[in-house]
């Protein structure tokens, strides 16, 4: 999510609207300090240090080991904001077999957690290659855009479903 992070937050926050805070950085990780881009503190750190937080939207694990202690790494994360209203968490592209795997686990643990909603980014941007570079990971500008249109119509339709249960 560093795309909309940097070169592109005021468009993203356009599109997004609302009290925008963006965590994103090159390289971080869920639990540890990140890699070589100048080591960002992990999710986790971060997280705990934003209590409060009515919604988080979180795009995680392409820095991660996506092995055995992946599931651990995300139960991690879930269990700091449990108490988080609303969670939505994007499954990575799946550029190898490791991203499948790890996608699911997002799935398996979301659907432990009541306030977690996984938006599937691996599906929504499978067949659009121009919205990532040639690693098929990190996004251009058309898919930083189309990433922050699916996160607005995600919380719209929260806000939405949110107004009808209160009449």
């Amino acid at each position: 999510m560093e795309a909309l992070s940097s070169n592109y937050t005021h468009a993203a926050q356009n599109f997004i609207g609302g009290d925008l805070k963006f965590h994103a950085k090159v390289c971080r990780k869920l639990t540890t300090s990140g890699c070589s881009h100048g080591q960002p503190e992990s999710a986790l750190t971060v997280l705990k240090g934003n209590q409060n937080v009515d919604t988080v939207v979180i795009l995680m694990g392409h820095n991660d080991e996506r092995g055995a202690r992946f599931r651990q790494k995300v139960n991690a994360v879930m269990n700091e904001i449990s108490d988080t209203h609303h969670v939505f968490w994007m499954t990575m592209r799946e550029v190898n077999h490791s991203y499948h795997e790890a996608n699911k686990m997002i799935k398996e643990e979301a659907a432990l957690h009541k306030n977690t909603h996984v938006i599937d980014w691996a599906e929504i941007s499978r067949n659009q290659s121009s919205w990532v570079a040639r690693d098929g990971t990190h996004l251009t500008a058309t898919g930083a855009k189309n990433m922050a249109l699916v996160i607005a119509k995600e919380l719209q339709n929260l806000d939405r479903h949110e107004l009808s249960s209160v009449h």
